[in-house]
């Protein structure tokens, strides 16, 4: 009768070993896979990352674009004031003021596309973010509940 008992419970051990094994091995699985999704995040935040750099350097030039071209207008101007009596003069002049003042308009439209694709990159880091938090919260639940048992 003692050995019988003493064989249930190496017949238990082994079960349970088994389900130990097995329940690492899905754990370690699990991991593996976390971690290759988070490379991967890593990598696409990278890229944004550089995206926006970029995005942040084309838009600096064209902000100082748009003030040379704003102290261009301001000199013409001035010197439209002062030469008024000048018509042939003062028609070119203002021409020329047109011309900027519709680059100037092209420049502030351009500011505000970079703006808009700026916002949608950090909308898309920010979306990154949450996801990349949520799958580490959702790997450190699993990782604790399978501990506790």
């Amino acid at each position: 009768m003692n050995h019988s008992h003493e064989e249930t419970m190496q017949k238990i051990s082994v079960v349970n070993l088994d389900k130990l094994l097995d329940n690492f091995s899905e754990i370690e699985k699990k991991i593996s896979e976390i971690n290759e999704a988070n490379n991967l995040l890593v990598l696409q935040l990278e890229k944004c990352n550089r995206l926006l750099t970029l995005s942040q350097s084309k838009e600096e030039s064209v902000k100082e674009e748009c003030t040379a071209l704003q102290n261009v207008i301001k000199g013409l101007t001035q010197t439209i004031e002062n030469q008024c009596n000048m018509k042939d003069e003062n028609d070119r002049l203002k021409s020329t003021i047109h011309i900027l003042e519709e680059r100037l308009k092209a420049c502030e439209q351009k500011l505000q596309h970079l703006q808009e694709e700026k916002n949608k990159e950090i909308e898309i880091l920010r979306n990154t973010i949450r996801d990349l938090e949520q799958r580490l919260n959702k790997g450190q639940d699993l990782h604790f509940k399978r501990r506790r048992f």
